[in-house]
This record gives structure tokens, C-alpha cells and sequence, in this order.
């Protein structure tokens, strides 16, 4: 199920949850998830041949649970991230997410948008995955058409994992190492044999990720996180988040931020430092 095409130099100046009162651009991904759907559904018993007859199955309304439209954002924001940086032609697609993806959405190649970074690609658009409408269609059965609220099909069983208080967006924050409590992860969120704990964020140094202060954020267990990946830092008693990137003699610890007051800075040698971990997503608000 595919959507308008965007631009590559409009969409980078929406704003998710945008206030368009206060002048702000909201995403049009956003506004069109939020529309209420109107869905026919035809069965037919042969992979839907041309010459083959269609039986009406159903029909109904129905909008994108709240879960679903979290997930999208993470697919929208990731999608301005990597337009941002120049890679318009490497967008999120159907494995990263289990609800939504960018593709090409173009006549031919000629058909494309200019970048930001003057470039021209091909043109392309938000879709909902495939999986995930049958899912939803399927949801529906035994439903009377006049539901329009259905649960999300994507969310699966849940995990506890251990939720720790809390890690540094911006200054260095104190390594408590107690438990706060255990906070319930969907299972489809974690790989097999991976180790994994959840940290509440405090400052805005890595919000160009979408972390924003007081989420909530999913991390692996990583004690050698690869140079470029946001990585939790142990530095002494302290620990922040920040992408990691191997010098020579160095740790060059990044912010990710549109607040200018945060400034790259390195941990030499003489320094007491480790990783604990990598930024898996964000879990959002409690």
C-alpha cells in the first residue's frame, strides 16, 4: 500500500507531530497514517488471476493503531536521517521495519526528485508493508464492518528486561547500576542469544536519532560497539550515549544534535573508559 511521493528537500524540514499553528511543517506521512481507512477485501482461490472470479470477503473502516504509528516515525525519521546525510538512495526498506517502508515509486529512472545535496534520484514513497495489511486484514475476521479500531498486528509476546536510571544525552550522567524495575520489550524487537537492557535518556545531544530526554531506549550488550553505532560510554563512574568513532590514540565521542551547545569531545589513552553497549531503538515515553 504505497503513498504520495515525497520530496527529498521538503521532507527534511517536516516535523513529526509538528505544530502547524506554531509555523512548524507536520509530516505528511504522519497526516495521511491518520486518515481513516476504508478497506474491500475480494477472495479469490488461485492467486487472483486476471481471468479468475473475485468474491467479495469484506468490508470495513479502520485507522493505524498508536503502536503502528510509533513504529512509522522510526521509519520516517530514519528516512530523513539518511537523506540528510546523502544517501537518498538507501532508505529504509521492507525488513527494516514490520510496519512500514520507503521504495521507488517512479514512470522510469529519469522520473526523480533533487536531494539536498543537488543529486537527482528516483522517486519514492512511504508503503505499508505487505505482512503486515494481511495481517490486519485478517484481524478483521469475526469483526462487524462498523469497527473501525483494531490491535496492532505487528506486536507480538513481550520480555522483561532491566531498566536502568538513566544514561547521558548531553552531560555525563552517574552509572547507577541498580535496577529500577523490569520493563516489558515485544519479543519481535530481539535477536536469539543477544543480551539486552532498556535505559532511560536524560538531554537532547543525540535527538537527530529521534532520542529525545526521558525516553526510553532499547540497548545490546556490546563491550567492543563498532566505530560509527550510538554506543552507551562508561566513562569512570559516568556514562553517556553518543556515536563512537576509533583514532589512532583516541575515542571520539559525537553528539547527534541540533542544539549547537554540543561539541564533539575525545577520551585518550589515560582515560578510564568502556562501551556497554549499542542503541538498538527507541521505546518512547512511559
Amino acid at each position: 500500500m504505497s503513498f504520495p511521493t515525497f520530496k527529498y528537500r521538503e521532507v527534511i524540514d517536516e516535523v513529526w507531530d509538528g505544530d502547524e499553528e506554531e509555523g512548524e511543517s507536520r509530516a505528511e506521512f504522519q497526516k495521511q497514517l491518520e486518515t481513516r481507512f476504508f478497506s474491500v477485501v475480494y477472495r479469490c482461490e488461485d492467486k487472483c488471476k486476471k481471468e479468475e472470479e473475485r468474491t467479495l470477503e469484506k468490508v470495513f473502516f479502520w485507522t493505524v493503531p498508536t503502536q503502528d504509528l510509533e513504529e512509522a516515525n522510526r521509519v520516517w525519521l530514519e528516512t530523513v536521517k539518511r537523506v540528510k546525510s546523502g544517501r537518498a538512495d538507501d532508505l529504509p526498506g521492507a525488513k527494516w521495519s514490520p510496519v512500514a517502508h520507503v521504495r521507488h515509486h517512479a514512470q522510469d529512472a529519469n522520473d526523480t526528485y533533487e536531494t539536498p545535496h543537488g543529486q537527482q534520484v528516483t522517486k519514492k514513497c512511504f508503503w505499508l508493508n505487505v505482512d503486515y495489511l494481511k495481517k490486519m486484514i485478517l484481524e478483521r475476521d469475526g469483526q462487524s464492518s462498523s469497527e473501525d479500531h483494531i490491535v496492532s498486528p505487528h506486536v507480538g509476546e513481550f520480555v522483561d528486561l532491566p531498566l536502568y536510571d538513566s544514561v547521558g544525552c548531553g552531560e555525563l550522567m552517574f552509572a547507577d547500576t541498580t535496577v529500577q524495575e523490569m520493563h516489558p520489550v515485544q519479543s519481535s524487537f530481539l535477536s536469539k542469544g543477544a543480551k539486552y537492557f532498556v535505559l532511560r535518556t536524560s538531554g537532547d545531544s543525540m535527538n537527530e536519532l529521534g532520542i529525545n530526554d526521558g525516553d526510553l531506549i532499547l540497548c545490546q550488550k556490546n563491550y567492543q560497539a563498532p566505530s560509527g553505532s550510538a554506543a552507551i560510554i562508561l566513562v569512570g563512574e559516568d556514562v553517556t550515549l553518543k556515536e563512537i568513532y576509533y583514532e589512532k590514540e583516541a575515542l571520539l565521542l559525537k553528539p547527534r544534535s541540533t542544539n549547537s551547545r554540543h561539541i564533539p569531545y575525545r577520551l585518550s589513552e589515560g582515560d578510564e573508559f568502556k562501551a556497554l553497549g549499542v542503541f538498538v531503538r527507541n521505546l518512547g515515553k512511559e
